[in-house]
């Protein structure tokens, strides 16, 4: 089936390299970041996971939770703080965690990403978090 869209030979050349990188671009994604929800790999009593919160604060991907400075993931405590989910989530996460087959595990231990998340350390973040919120105070509150 045609479309009648006629392309003179250099337009056809430019959508052939811009196609050709965007698939690049899309296997080199694809390989380096597994995908954590509805993954027949990770699964607990058979069934997949997706959690719809997390989800929405754009957990997408395993590595997300992973911290590569120390090799292995991001504790609880860390993944409420730089995500924002709610303290009552433990067993979602430990769940979750603990589904994330060995395979998965060596891939991103041997995949020189760094990590999507802050590059900064935890404490920093937190210690600028109570920085702002002093500055708040003085503004509101003065």
């Amino acid at each position: 089936m045609t479309s009648g869209l006629k392309l003179n030979k250099s337009k056809c050349t430019v959508l052939r390299v811009a196609w050709s990188d965007f698939t690049h671009n899309l296997e080199t994604k694809t390989n380096s970041k597994t995908i954590l929800w509805n993954n027949k790999d990770i699964t607990s009593n058979n069934k997949t996971f997706f959690y719809k919160d997390w989800f929405e604060r754009s957990i997408k991907y395993v590595d997300q939770l992973y911290d590569y400075r120390i090799k292995d993931f991001y504790s609880f405590d860390d993944i409420c703080y730089i995500y924002g989910i709610p303290s009552n989530n433990f067993l979602k996460y430990y769940t979750l965690i603990k589904s994330i087959p060995i395979h998965i595990k060596s891939e991103i231990n041997t995949n020189n990403t760094p990590s999507p998340l802050p590059k900064h350390n935890i404490k920093q973040k937190a210690a600028a978090s109570v920085e702002l919120m002093t500055f708040y105070n003085t503004v509101l509150y003065h």
